[in-house]
């Protein structure tokens, strides 16, 4: 996981949901950090959202 957070959009803040913190990866991926578990998951980007409103 050396990579997990040298992808992070930096200019967009983390997202709460489910007990965890949701960034937006630069390489259209997820990184969300479970605060419970302390535990970090890539995810991929979900296909329903337009990746061009993320980024506007």
């Amino acid at each position: 996981m050396n990579d997990t957070f040298s992808y992070l959009a930096l200019h967009i803040k983390p997202v709460y949901a489910h007990h965890s913190l949701h960034w937006l990866r630069s390489d259209d991926r997820l990184l969300a950090f479970d605060l419970e578990r302390e535990e970090a998951t890539i995810l991929d980007f979900p296909e329903f959202i337009s990746h061009h409103h993320v980024y506007d």
